[in-house]
């Protein structure tokens, strides 16, 4: 019974020593890799050193000699400042036209345009096939015309250059 008994023991022990994890020394883990170790000798550095000089010479010389008459920018004189040209937006007359339709959109588009100027427009296109609507620089009278074209229903537009300044 007592081999029995040790037999039992023994295959007890070898189990737990079977499934048991080994974990190294820490003698043994500083030759296993350096990341365990806790310290470590200085980074080596080459007994040689190299020395490099480099000049350079250039036999050309260059000299920019500059001059420059300036004006004095007297606050009396009088600058000429152009001013942009100025374009004529136009509103051709149709018989399709609805009245409350075409007034709405001109007051909406046309900057400046109140009810009672765009109903004196409207009427003045029908009875004489185009009004004027006014005076802008070329990019606000073309987006006009341009938003004008594009309403449903189109209500139609045109500009032209205003040639009575020349």
């Amino acid at each position: 019974m007592s081999s029995l008994r040790n037999f039992i023991l023994v295959a007890f022990l070898s189990a737990v020593v079977a499934f048991t994890p080994i974990t190294p020394s820490i003698q043994h883990r500083r030759t296993l890799s350096p990341l365990f170790a806790k310290g470590g000798g200085a980074i080596a550095s080459p007994k040689t050193a190299t020395k490099t000089t480099t000049t350079t010479k250039s036999k050309t010389k260059e000299t920019i000699k500059q001059k420059q008459d300036f004006k004095v920018h007297d606050g009396d004189q009088d600058t000429d400042i152009e001013e942009a040209p100025l374009w004529m937006l136009f509103l051709i007359g149709d018989k399709g036209y609805e009245q409350a339709h075409v007034t709405a959109r001109l007051t909406q588009i046309v900057q400046d345009m109140n009810e009672k100027n765009a109903i004196a427009v409207y009427d003045a296109a029908q009875r004489l096939g185009e009004a004027l609507c006014g005076k802008y620089p070329h990019e606000h009278a073309e987006m006009f015309c341009e938003q004008l074209t594009r309403s449903d229903p189109i209500i139609y537009a045109e500009i032209r250059e205003d040639k009575t300044d020349d």
